[in-house]
């Protein structure tokens, strides 16, 4: 039986803050989950080191922008071992085994699972960037700058390639697939995977059956 998403949880993500984190309210309900934290400030580190400006126009340079293949690969990695370091979490805190990624039903999660396994298992995405126009409502008022773009080529056939990709339906995989392209031309493939660590966190923090759970404050 294929896995089962939730085709209503493929919205859109909220947009970036001047500070490359986590929601402030879940990275805090993660001090019940030490070794899962300490995945997603190593997610949030190669986030930002993928998708970091050096300047305020302009691009990177060619060389640059394929060396960044390595961040975007070390993303994906700190991401997946989330998995494995809840099970270390949930051991010492006493409570079953947590839900696996697999087992959750926000597609956003599956589809950056994927994306992990197109570039781990296969060959890493060939990046691409463009500018965007955006706005920082800062301590000031509003600031108008440049944002980089730091997207994936081909993705569709290098995770449609993946073995894992055969457990989900066609409808699925496409609407997964529809969903990763046009987020990445929003905010970029860095915020893409930050925000779905921070999806999957909160999944762990409410299966730990720890009191406040979180509720992001975006």
């Amino acid at each position: 039986m294929p896995l089962q998403i939730d085709p209503h949880s493929l919205g859109p993500l909220a947009p970036p803050g001047i500070w490359t984190r986590i929601d402030r309210i879940v990275y805090s309900a993660l001090h019940y989950l030490p070794e899962v934290r300490e995945r997603v400030d190593g997610c949030t580190s190669f986030c930002y080191s993928l998708g970091m400006d050096p300047s305020s126009s302009g691009g990177l340079p060619a060389e640059e922008l394929a060396k960044r293949r390595r961040f975007l690969r070390a993303a994906l990695s700190e991401f997946a071992s989330m998995e494995d370091a809840a099970v270390v979490d949930f051991r010492s805190l006493g409570r079953t085994s947590p839900p696996r990624m697999r087992n959750t039903r926000d597609g956003r999660i599956h589809v950056v699972r994927l994306l992990r396994h197109a570039n781990v298992h296969l060959s890493a995405s060939t990046l691409r960037q463009e500018r965007r126009d955006a706005v920082w409502d800062g301590p000031t008022g509003s600031q108008e700058f440049e944002y980089l773009l730091i997207m994936g080529e081909n993705m569709r056939d290098a995770i449609t390639a993946t073995r894992d990709s055969e457990a989900y339906s066609p409808a699925d995989l496409t609407a997964m697939l529809d969903w990763l392209e046009h987020e990445q031309q929003e905010w970029g493939l860095n915020h893409i995977i930050l925000r779905a660590a921070e999806l999957y966190s909160s999944v762990l923090i409410v299966a730990s059956g720890q009191q406040n759970t979180p509720t992001p404050s975006r």
